[in-house]
């Protein structure tokens, strides 16, 4: 008998969460019960949603996706209309309000959620308002790059809490010539690295490069693209060796000046709200060592300086 082909032979990285996911899988299969419930963790981008996918099609089952901000009667509504063992991806999973995620516990445990106007139970009957509504047995799905944020006791419901980590280039080189060749764009093998180097370890990054890219040559989408045209199209959307657009080295160019700032005096100087540095500008600052965050602020490292300094001599030139 030919083996089964697995759900994840398309998953690019992560080769060891992807294969605990596939044991957790396989065991949960052998014994007949429900996948366990799974909190993944890790930055916008990374392949939370694509992770749960795959882990749901290793099962052998459906699952339906939401985002956290959906209302009482949106949750309980999806949770009834699961089948048996089907996944429930919530994304976004802290922005679910406290009363929501207590709501959880009752499916989780009792594999029952309390009534809403409308609501029919699993076997289509209505049901009367003090009466809870009966569940199939399940597997939530949890994702979150914030996990304070959900409640202590969810969090020790989840049997699985899995990282997603940040990609390395070799594995963003591999996405950036699935995902071309899915466009129908023709890049070197020189491109295709230089386009996983300049994303920064994220496969999100990868896709929106690869649009623009397309778009930027649309009069070349039957020639071979290489590094001269990928390096046109960075510097025409400003984007530096590191993946570093112009808000980030607006960034390091402040602190180059100042040495020290406060992250709500680098939102003022950039014209964004403090959140937004915090979550979109500084990750990849500090995973590349430019920058430091201590008691007196943001600050420059040796690299960070190295760096912006170093471009500024290249455009001054």
């Amino acid at each position: 008998m030919p083996r089964r082909v697995s759900a994840f032979h398309d998953f690019v990285g992560q080769k060891e969460l992807v294969d605990q996911l596939r044991r957790q899988a396989a065991g949960a299969q052998a014994l007949k019960q429900s996948f366990p419930h799974t909190l993944i963790l890790g930055s916008s981008g990374l392949g939370k949603t694509r992770l749960a996918r795959a882990t749901a099609a290793e099962y052998g089952t459906e699952v339906i996706e939401t985002m956290g901000d959906l209302s009482k009667a949106e949750l309980v509504n999806r949770l009834v209309a699961l089948n048996e063992n089907d996944f429930l991806f919530i994304d976004e999973a802290h922005a679910l309000k406290n009363p929501m995620q207590e709501l959880l516990y009752g499916a989780i445990d009792h594999c029952q959620v309390p009534r809403v106007p409308g609501t029919k139970a699993a076997n289509g009957s209505l049901q009367d308002l003090e009466t809870p509504v009966e569940i199939r047995p399940f597997t939530l799905i949890l994702a979150t790059d914030q996990p304070s944020r959900i409640l202590n006791a969810l969090q020790k419901r989840m049997a699985l809490k899995v990282p997603i980590n940040y990609y390395a280039v070799e594995e963003l080189k591999e996405i950036v010539e699935r995902v071309a060749k899915r466009m129908d764009l023709h890049l070197t093998a020189q491109a295709a690295h230089l386009l996983a180097k300049v994303s920064a370890g994220v496969p999100r990054r990868v896709e929106h490069h690869l649009q623009n890219l397309q778009r930027h040559h649309s009069d070349a989408r039957q020639e071979q693209i290489g590094v001269p045209q990928v390096r046109e199209f960075l510097a025409a959307f400003d984007i530096d060796d590191k993946g570093l657009g112009a808000q980030e080295r607006a960034y390091l160019n402040f602190l180059r000046n100042v040495e020290a700032a406060s992250l709500e005096s680098l939102a003022i100087r950039l014209g964004v709200d403090s959140e937004y540095v915090r979550r979109q500008i500084e990750p990849l600052l500090l995973r590349e060592h430019l920058v430091a965050i201590g008691s007196s602020g943001r600050r420059l490292k040796p690299a960070g300086k190295q760096w912006i300094e170093q471009l500024n001599i290249i455009t001054k030139e």
